[in-house]
């Protein structure tokens, strides 16, 4: 089977001086990794998981996947194509096709509306109507 998503030595950083603070505090890297070197590769018909304790980096970790936070070294490939160098018209193409359940499942499926209601609901956003919503 092929991988449809390879997330490869992945690292996510954000800046926490401005660079006249670190000139003043004599420090040399002004950032904080939030991500890491992270690694792993989903094959198409499987589900993953990410898992780990608060503030390690997962959300951050979905967010650069999505296109929607850079990710400052390594490779995010969906179905071969690299993700850190789409332009906005291809990131856009992609974010149709991927989807992310959040750590919060009480804040994310909502009780009043059914389960097949959640599932299609993203499709009904970016008007994939073609598509059999009952199947």
């Amino acid at each position: 089977m092929t991988d449809v998503l390879e997330v490869k030595h992945v690292r996510v950083r954000f800046r926490v001086k401005s660079n006249f603070q670190a000139l003043v505090q004599g420090i040399e890297d002004p950032f904080i990794d939030a991500v890491r070197d992270a690694s792993f590769a989903i094959v198409e018909g499987e589900t993953f998981t990410l898992v780990g304790e608060s503030g390690s980096g997962k959300s951050t970790l979905a967010l650069a996947v999505a296109g929607l936070l850079p990710a400052e070294e390594g490779s995010i490939r969906f179905g071969g194509a690299e993700v850190t160098t789409m332009d906005h018209t291809a990131l856009q193409a992609y974010r149709k096709q991927i989807s992310f359940m959040w750590q919060n499942p009480v804040g994310s499926l909502s009780p009043r509306l059914s389960v097949g209601s959640l599932i299609t609901e993203p499709y009904k956003i970016h008007k994939l109507s073609e598509r059999d919503l009952k199947a």
